[in-house]
């Protein structure tokens, strides 16, 4: 926003206009433009022609409106966010920087950046600086820096304060989620200021990408990712409230999930998502907006707004405990591959030159990664080097559809970042979005609620190969065997990427909806659970006994049945199993009972 000051008129009404479109009307139709746009995926091969704008690349809105598989085209226009004018005071302080890092003797260590604007053309000022962090009972720790040269314009001054036996904020189901409140006051003359008070997490994070292996280490320990995928919660995102985000984030917390990726085709979440992620231990995978399609960044106007965007969201975000990770888009690098390098990204500047060095200058405490999948010598991704999209099941050319032929195999990847099993919503939601007492998934009504990908023959499939024949099954059925379908594929699968050795994370597509569907996720749009919710929640449990045959990544021979304990916490788990036979009706048992404790984070 420009600086408005020369153009109020004091003592009389002043009015804002503000004139917003969809965009549309400037995506460009040169040769290059168009050159582009062919490259642009739309679910038009899918039946679906009216979901997909090949010109949403020239448009800096949440490219989901245009139409996805799980959502329809609603290109909504407005101000969805806070509006103000801000007057500016001779002395502010403008910006607070934290980062911690843990010491040896069990102390903690924050530092901090703090940037002060002093409003005087020519004149300079010598002040004092102080910074308090004041834990949940009351008690403050502070350091102060005096005799400050304050200079015309910005004026960085470093701070470094020391905390003994700090109370650390860790993800859900490894421990606490303390918070700090963190206040700057700095004076200079008779000029006083303050920052806006606001929490803080004592933690920290490093991202380890070695030869086959990629994990995530919180507090020196290295912890594994279990989630799913953001996607905004709403078609019409200017109407999505603070409450539905923070019960979005309650509810993924009782799901046991410890991440959310917000992936590069939404929106950057507005603060009361991050606000629920800090309070309920829901690390965040955040990408840059952008997914699935090469964007036109050797545009100077383009690569302007993309950078500037970036670089307010990395500011405003830097401080949060919840934040695990920036990556530069979805997708968009896999796109590259399949078009067997025919083609340069335009944006690739972006991802591999400009972004990395926006975070490491802004928020060099946090990892960064250029595109997801990414990871390997030879390939754009490869599942044995960093993170995989690993999409293997209801696929129409696929040899597994489902457990547990592929998941108990040495062929799951190390990290998988994105993949997913579809199911169907409860009857009471299903008659909501059908606007109908007794829905027909099968109308024309129903085929538009259905996920392009996920179709009715899949699922079908699904229920076939593990209940019954679907031919002819009633609504209740379906919806109930087919949540049992997709309960039991997420729930096995994660399970089987935690208790294997190889693995360090398992983040399902997709945890939450846009609009009502029989898609993808584990909680719909009207926010009920749907069946898949509670066997996700059991399987992501802190502490889990899994039973696998023996071989592959679980020990043993394939001959075995392996016992693997799953300790997510910080503290040692004990453990007393009783292992053996026991007939169905009771009467016959022997069994034997094994006592084993195991290490935290193991």
């Amino acid at each position: 926003m420009p600086d408005l000051k020369e153009r109020l008129q004091f003592g009389a009404e002043n009015t804002v206009l503000v004139r917003l479109t969809t965009g549309r009307e400037h995506v460009p139709d040169d040769e290059k433009a168009q050159e582009l746009m062919k490259l642009v995926p739309t679910e038009a091969d899918r039946g679906y022609p009216e979901r997909g704008l090949p010109g949403r690349i020239y448009l800096r809105k949440p490219a989901y409106v245009w139409g996805w598989d799980w959502n329809p085209p609603l290109p909504t226009c407005g101000i969805t966010g806070d509006a103000f004018l801000q007057a500016r005071e001779k002395l502010e302080v403008s910006d607070v920087k934290l980062v911690s890092t843990l010491l040896d003797d069990g102390s903690a260590r924050v530092t901090a950046e703090v940037e002060l604007d002093y409003d005087s053309v020519l004149s300079t000022a010598w002040g004092t600086v102080r910074l308090e962090l004041t834990d949940e009972d009351g008690t403050p720790f502070t350091v102060e820096a005096t005799d400050v040269p304050v200079q015309s314009g910005s004026t960085f001054v470093a701070l470094e304060l020391n905390i003994p036996n700090p109370r650390l904020w860790w993800p859900n189901g490894s421990g606490e989620q303390h918070r700090y409140t963190v206040s700057v006051h700095t004076s200079t003359g008779d000029l006083t200021a303050e920052s806006v008070p606001f929490k803080y997490g004592v933690r920290t994070i490093q991202m380890e990408d070695d030869p086959g292996n990629f994990a995530f280490r919180v507090n020196q320990q290295t912890v594994f990712i279990k989630g799913g995928n953001w996607v905004p919660p709403d078609a019409l995102y200017g109407r999505v409230t603070d409450e539905k985000l923070h019960c979005l984030v309650r509810e993924a917390a009782a799901a046991n999930f410890n991440c959310l990726r917000v992936w590069g085709g939404g929106r950057f979440p507005r603060d009361a998502f991050f606000d629920a992620c800090e309070e309920h231990g829901i690390l965040v995978w955040h990408d840059f907006m952008s997914a699935c399609a090469l964007l036109p960044a050797h545009e100077d106007w383009f690569h302007r707004e993309f950078m500037a965007e970036a670089e307010y969201q990395v500011r405003r975000l830097r401080n949060r405990a919840c934040m695990l990770l920036w990556c530069g888009n979805n997708e968009v690098s896999q796109v590259v591959g399949y078009l067997g390098g025919k083609i340069e990204d335009p944006a690739g500047v972006l991802y591999f030159r400009d972004l990395p060095r926006l975070v490491h200058e802004q928020s060099g405490h946090l990892p960064y990664r250029p595109t997801s999948p990414y990871g390997g010598v030879d390939t754009v991704h490869d599942p044995k080097t960093g993170d995989d999209h690993h999409w293997v099941v209801m696929l129409p050319d696929s040899k597994v559809w489902s457990w547990p032929e592929y998941w108990d195999s040495t062929e799951i990847p190390i990290f998988n970042s994105e993949y997913g099993y579809g199911g169907p919503c409860s009857l009471t939601s299903t008659r909501e979005y059908m606007g109908d007492d007794n829905p027909d998934l099968f109308s024309e009504t129903g085929n538009k609620h259905t996920n392009t990908f996920y179709n009715i023959p899949r699922v079908n499939h699904g229920i076939n190969e593990h209940y019954r024949d679907p031919e002819g099954i009633a609504l209740d059925d379906y919806i109930l065997l087919g949540g049992l379908c997709q309960g039991l594929n997420l729930g096995y699968s994660l399970e089987s990427l935690r208790a294997n050795d190889q693995s360090r994370g398992g983040v399902h597509w997709m945890y939450n909806d846009s609009w009502g569907e029989n898609g993808w996720s584990i909680i719909d749009y009207y926010l009920r659970r749907k069946i898949a919710f509670y066997n996700v929640a059991r399987c992501l449990a802190p502490a889990r006994l899994v039973l696998r045959r023996g071989g592959q990544g679980f020990g043993g021979n394939k001959n075995d049945v392996v016992l693997i304990a799953l300790n997510d916490r910080s503290e040692p788990l004990s453990v007393a199993v009783e292992l053996g036979y026991m007939s169905y009706d009771g009467e016959e048992q022997d069994l034997m009972t094994v006592d084993f404790t195991v290490a935290p984070f193991e």
